[in-house]
């Protein structure tokens, strides 16, 4: 089971996803805002909202305005040289289930 935490813009929260239905084999997780440290910096701000998160295995990021900006943040730490090969083997994926017939009508399959 991959991990998907999604992380919402200021002033919101993971009812922001609620219509988000993920492909079998991925869990959704909504990260919740914590409170800054006074004059803490934006990477050390995704660092403590990382602390909340699995990340011993892959793991997807979806971010959201200021959670876009943490989600770079995340990212920037935890990359390694084969997160491009799993994140395009999720698209693969995602892309397969939406395959569309020839008269353009979704297949789900």
């Amino acid at each position: 089971m991959v991990n998907v935490y999604f992380i919402s813009g200021m002033g919101a929260d993971g009812r922001l996803f609620k219509h988000i239905r993920l492909p079998e084999g991925f869990r959704m997780n909504f990260v919740d805002w914590i409170e800054p440290g006074r004059e803490e910096t934006i990477p050390a701000y995704a660092s403590r909202l990382a602390e909340h998160m699995d990340t011993t295995r892959p793991f997807v990021l979806v971010g959201v305005s200021l959670g876009g900006i943490m989600s770079v943040e995340i990212a920037k730490r935890y990359s390694t040289a084969d997160s491009s090969k799993f994140v395009n083997g999720i698209l693969d994926k995602i892309k397969e289930e939406r395959k569309t017939d020839s008269t353009g009508d979704k297949v789900v399959r």
